[in-house]
Parts: C-alpha cells; sequence; structure tokens
C-alpha cells in the first residue's frame, strides 16, 4: 500500500521504506527477475550520497540481503575508471557504465538526473531489463522540498516513467517521507498533495504520524535522586579537548554527573547505555533540560541562561562546558533496544559571508578581503 510518512527527525522514517524495499527487491532477484525494482529519489546530492553508504553497509551486514545490487546515479558521482563498479561494505555501484549494462536492483537517484535517464540514448540501457511490472516501489524522501515548479516537474517526470515502463494502473507502491509535512489531526492537506505528486491515491490510512510524550510521563514519576554542585576544581575535567576519545570523555564527566556511582570500564557496552537512560531520568539537570525544552525547541542561550542560574559559582563558560558535557550523555544514553534516549538535534545557524575575495600570491601565502 501507498504511504507517506511524516514524522520527526531520527524517528525511522527511512527504515520504514527501507527495509520493505530492500527484502521485495532480494525475494524478486531470488526468483530471477532483472531490472531496477525499486527507485528512490532525494532532493540533494548529498542526501543521497549519505544514504547509499547508510545502505551499502546495511545489505553487507544482513544475510537476507546478500547480492542485492545497488546503484547511485548523480551529477558528479561518475568517479575515476575502475571506481565504484562493484558494493562494497560501504559503498554502492556509482560507475555509470556498469549500472547501464547491468541495472541495479535499487537505484537512487534525483529528479533532475531521472529526466535524464528517460531523455539520454545510453541511459536507457538502464531500463532495458524492464518488464511493466519490474518496477514495485517509487520512493520520495523529504516529500516537502518539492513544492512549486520542483513539485510539477517530479509529478510529471514519475507519470512519463509509467508510461515508459508501461507499468500497470495500480502496481506502483509510492511512499514519501518528510520531518515536517502532517498533521495528526487531519491528514487531508497531504494526502491531497501527495496524489498530485505520485499521481495515485493514499487513503486516510496511509499516513503515519507520530504522537509524543509528556515530560512527565517519559520521565514516569522517577524522584531527583542526582543534583550537581559546580566546584571550581572541576573545571578541567570539563575541558573536551583533553580526551583523546568521546569514550574518554563520557567516561570522565558520568563520573562528574554521578560521583556515587560506579564508573564503568566499557561506555559502550549497550547494557551500562541503557542503565545510564534510566540515572539521567533521575538528574536534576536532565529533568531541567527536558521542562526548558517543553517537547519542542529552546535556544542554547536559553538554556545557559537557566543553568547559570543553578551555578553560581561557574562562569559562562564553565556553564557552557556543563551543558555540552550533559547534551553528550544524553546522546550517549539508550532506552529499548538500541534506540537513544531522547532524540536529541542540535542546529548551528551560520550567516552566509559574501564578497569574500581570496588572491594566491607566488610565496604561497593566500590573502583574503
Amino acid at each position: 500500500m501507498s504511504t507517506l510518512v511524516a514524522t520527526g527527525t531520527g524517528s525511522g522514517k527511512t527504515e520504514c521504506f527501507l527495509y520493505p524495499v530492500l527484502d521485495h527487491c532480494a525475494r524478486a532477484r531470488a526468483a530471477g527477475e532483472a531490472g531496477v525494482k525499486a527507485l528512490v529519489i532525494y532532493p540533494m546530492n548529498a542526501l543521497a550520497t549519505d544514504q547509499a553508504r547508510r545502505i551499502a553497509e546495511l545489505v553487507a551486514s544482513t544475510a537476507a540481503f546478500a547480492g542485492l545490487r545497488v546503484g547511485l546515479y548523480v551529477g558528479g558521482n561518475a568517479g575515476a575508471p575502475g571506481e565504484g563498479m562493484v558494493m562494497t561494505q560501504g559503498a554502492v555501484i556509482t560507475d555509470r557504465d556498469t549500472l547501464r549494462k547491468h541495472p541495479p536492483d535499487i537505484l537512487l537517484t534525483n529528479y533532475k538526473m531521472l529526466d535524464y535517464l528517460m531523455l539520454r540514448p545510453k541511459d536507457r540501457q538502464l531500463w532495458a531489463a524492464n518488464l511493466p511490472t519490474t518496477l514495485r516501489y517509487v520512493v520520495v524522501d523529504e516529500l516537502h522540498t518539492f513544492d512549486g515548479a520542483q513539485g510539477t516537474d517530479l509529478a510529471l517526470l514519475l507519470r512519463r516513467l509509467r508510461a515508459r515502463l508501461k507499468t500497470p494502473t495500480g502496481h506502483l507502491i509510492c511512499a514519501g517521507t518528510s520531518a515536517t509535512l502532517g498533521n495528526a489531526a487531519d491528514t487531508a492537506p497531504l494526502r491531497e498533495y501527495a496524489r498530485q505528486i505520485f499521481g495515485v491515491p493514499f487513503g486516510e490510512e496511509a499516513v503515519v504520524t507520530e504522537s509524543r510524550q509528556s515530560v512527565g510521563r517519559f520521565l514516569e514519576d522517577a524522584t531527583v535522586d542526582y543534583m550537581f554542585l559546580f566546584r571550581a576544581e572541576q573545571a578541567p575535567l570539563l575541558e573536551p579537548s583533553q580526551y583523546p576519545t568521546p569514550q574518554a570523555a563520557v567516561q570522565a564527566w558520568f563520573a562528574l554527573f554521578f560521583p556515587d556511582e560506579p564508573v564503568p570500564d566499557d561506555v559502550n557496552a549497550l547494557a551500562w547505555r541503557r542503565g545510564l537512560g534510566q540515572l539521567l531520568k533521575r538528574h536534576q539537570l536532565f529533568v531541567n533540560l527536558l521542562k526548558l525544552a517543553k517537547g519542542g525547541v529552546v535556544s542554547y542561550s536559553e538554556l545557559t541562561e537557566a543553568f547559570a542560574r543553578n551555578m553560581p559559582a561557574a562562569g559562562p563558560a564553565q556553564v557552557t562546558q556543563v551543558l555540552d558535557a550533559l547534551l553528550v550523555l544524553v546522546a550517549w544514553a539508550l532506552r529499548d533496544g538500541k534506540q537513544p534516549l531522547v532524540t536529541l538535534r542540535l542546529q548551528l545557524w551560520v550567516r552566509e559571508l559574501r564578497r569574500m575575495v581570496g588572491t594566491a600570491k607566488a610565496s604561497g601565502r593566500c590573502d583574503a578581503r
């Protein structure tokens, strides 16, 4: 069934379509089917490249997907001759001649390259092995980015693709993902938008949304048993540059936040990381962090100001280091299985630099003005 996944960042949107796609392609390949069985369209090359590495790792680590061929066809990824001709543990096929002669089971691309793949005679080989029913899945990641003229282009491309492959009506399973689209109360506008893009209907049951727990429910009435009282002698231990690895920093900072708890020998151990999550639920600073965020977005400056009020002996730099150390522990903590304790997302906004001019001199020096 065609599906829309409209949930937050880090909630597993990719897995929602990836595992069904890989499972179908593995079964079809085992049955002797050749050709492109799934098409995944990304809005940006960087996103496609990052996801390609992730998919390659999953294929390499899962016996059921052994033998699957995944190809990446985006601008600028052709590579040098002889490179990208086979799947590896961390890379998919990128050599274009290889993709044309031996089409992959799953093709990762963007909407502009998809246009070329249907126009350029040499690229038409990619579809040569496809029967009308070979292509089963069409996925558009970050669906919300395809609006206006770009959305119209994509909609027409998908209709051209179905016509080109003579795909039977109702055969394609379409999927779209977005962290910013969707309203759990009324999904009708999202479903209509997706219908216009994909050209297939989306029923009310086709939309996967999310519900968030309140802070109180998440903490499960845990009592605050751990406090953090800043002392001047702690300042050197909060300096991150002195630690050779993230694991060393986690080990040292755990001892600062939980001085009465035994320091683990291996902070990578899954059981300990889950235990860390339970301890954090009982720590004053973590509880304050959740209450300040209120299930939404909070600025870094607001957090440091709030933390400073509870640490009068700490200067601004030390308050920042305490907050950073806490966020590292939060990011390290797990809950059920390998799921993160909470979804932690930090955004850094950098203002664009304009009119930067660089000059290279014969001496090898570079002056900027």
